[in-house]
């Protein structure tokens, strides 16, 4: 994957997209993330288009969860609620989801003061030492997955690197659409990413 097409992955999901759930496994970490800027092909009729990915990590694969301690919303075990789908989604602060830059994630896992490595220690080293990570902020709390190779899945299964840009460009196109004809008898069923990039007019 190159870092044009991992740029626009991380864009496509920051912009308004949201952290749902994650997963770890004996070798194999991954992030879910809903109201994706990447048009879904597996969607029908009026549904809405915007996507529903997984980023994993396969081999040697980490995840860490950050936080800044105890808060009103915000329990202690709140990793494993989201686990649990016991937790509403966590919305992504705009342009804090990164790919392959060890800088940013060891500025972040330092700025959290809580650092809770699943089923093992993240520090610096570990971050240091993989092969590809992905750091993320959610306001108040934040992630770090890492391993040797990553996988892009969607609805219709795994996607290639080239199949990332155009479902990015294909989804634009949609929600041009979408606000055309949206309160017409034409209109798509409400769609959560179009509705927050409303079009200037």
């Amino acid at each position: 994957m190159t870092k044009e097409v991992k740029e626009i992955l991380c864009k496509a999901i920051s912009d308004c997209g949201y952290w749902m759930w994650w997963d770890l496994s004996e070798d194999c970490a991954q992030a879910e993330f809903g109201g994706v800027l990447l048009y879904d092909e597996a969607k029908e009729g009026k549904e809405p288009r915007s996507g529903h990915i997984a980023i994993r990590f396969v081999d040697n694969a980490f995840i860490a969860f950050l936080d800044n301690g105890p808060a009103e919303d915000l329990p202690e075990d709140w990793y494993d609620r989201l686990y649990n789908d016991e937790l509403e989604p966590f919305t992504m602060d705009p342009d804090e989801l990164v790919f392959d830059d060890a800088e940013y994630a060891v500025k972040i896992l330092k700025e959290y003061k809580n650092v809770n490595g699943k089923d093992c220690t993240v520090d610096e080293d570990v971050v240091r030492r993989a092969k590809h990570i992905l750091a993320g902020r959610c306001g108040y709390v934040g992630f770090i997955l890492g391993g040797d190779a990553i996988q892009v899945i969607g609805n219709k299964g795994e996607y290639e690197p080239a199949e990332i840009k155009s479902a990015c460009e294909k989804w634009w196109e949609y929600w041009k659409e979408y606000w055309k004809v949206r309160g017409t008898k034409e209109a798509y069923e409400q769609d959560y990413a179009c509705e927050v990039t409303i079009p200037c007019r």
